[in-house]
């Protein structure tokens, strides 16, 4: 991939779950399935069909588990929502060297997004915890804007809203369809999985880029 020196009035766009924030979605996944007594292999196809319908803002989060009871049989317990939160609220952590990125990024006065494809109790939860602090306005969620990555519409609305052209924008994602979709409409994209990857490569791509 060709790095190329970027204009100060390039976007930086993060990716959370996977880039910021530990992902944490076959763990839910899991859980949930355990929880409902129901095979993990025989849920998990279900969840990763019916999850980005939630993300999107499709169905909601009680939806969610009423179709899954409609389509299953499955004994839905009270409060079922609260299941998407379980693993969330005591496993999820952001990485420490990214938030010190981050704040270097600030400091730099970069301009930097957050992109994220989530549910409306993930989003409030890390709004709760302060966890969109370092982007300011420039939060773009799935379920706020109603569009998914790596859909070209998720991407020309984030480029309208930020204003600037899309070749003005750097994506940094851990998912390989969200970084081909973000390069098939000239956004330089550039992956990072922070569970498996060291942030050391990230400084140095974003250091030639002209960003550090």
């Amino acid at each position: 991939m060709d790095l190329r020196v970027f204009e100060k009035s390039s976007v930086l766009l993060f990716d959370f779950g996977g880039v910021v924030q530990e992902l944490l979605d076959t763990c839910i996944a899991h859980s949930m399935a355990d929880c409902l007594n129901i095979s993990r292999d025989e849920f998990l196809p279900w969840f990763d069909y019916y999850i980005p319908k939630v993300q999107l803002g499709a169905l909601t989060e009680d939806e969610f588990f009423r179709t899954l009871h409609e389509t299953t049989g499955s004994k839905i317990p009270m409060n079922a929502s609260r299941l998407f939160l379980l693993p969330f609220t005591t496993s999820s952590r952001l990485y420490p060297a990214i938030t010190d990125l981050l704040d270097e990024l600030v400091a730099k006065k970069i301009q930097i997004a957050v992109t994220s494809n989530t549910i409306p109790s993930h989003a409030q939860m890390n709004r709760e915890r302060g966890n969109y602090k370092w982007f300011d306005t420039n939060v773009f969620l799935s379920c706020d804007i109603r569009l998914l990555k790596p859909d070209a519409a998720f991407f020309d609305y984030v480029a309208a809203r930020l204003r600037r052209p899309l070749n003005q924008l750097l994506l940094i994602d851990d998912s390989d369809e969200n970084i081909s979709g973000a390069r098939a409409l000239g956004i330089t994209a550039v992956k990072h999985d922070s569970k498996t990857m060291p942030v050391s490569g990230l400084r140095k791509q974003l250091a030639t880029m002209g960003f550090l």
